[in-house]
């Protein structure tokens, strides 16, 4: 998972990106980078209704975990999974978006 690893700055510009940025090409970026959330969910509607309450999770905790946690947000969207697995899945989010919007090297 070390690869997934971000500097804190990069993580709070991932943050305000999805949090106010709604311009091209940042936009894109944004919606792009969610195929890397949940990829190990099926196709079929339920699945896919479920992966799109995790990134919805996803979103919220990474603009301010502190007023969206895991554990309120698990209870909000009714998360299957366990807190160290969210925290993969948004780490792998962010490391994406960083990636598209060029912060980081790959």
């Amino acid at each position: 998972m070390r690869k997934y690893t971000l500097p804190r700055g990069v993580v709070k510009a991932c943050a305000g990106i999805v949090d106010g940025v709604y311009i091209e090409p940042y936009k894109s970026y944004v919606d792009k980078a969610l195929d890397v959330v949940g990829t190990n969910y099926e196709k079929n509607e339920a699945a896919q209704k479920e992966r799109m309450r995790l990134i919805e999770a996803i979103k919220y905790n990474l603009i301010n975990r502190n007023k969206y946690p895991y554990e309120f947000l698990a209870r909000r969207y009714s998360l299957p999974l366990s807190l160290s697995a969210f925290k993969r899945e948004k780490k792998k989010y962010c490391y994406e978006l960083a990636r598209l919007c060029g912060f980081i090297e790959t």
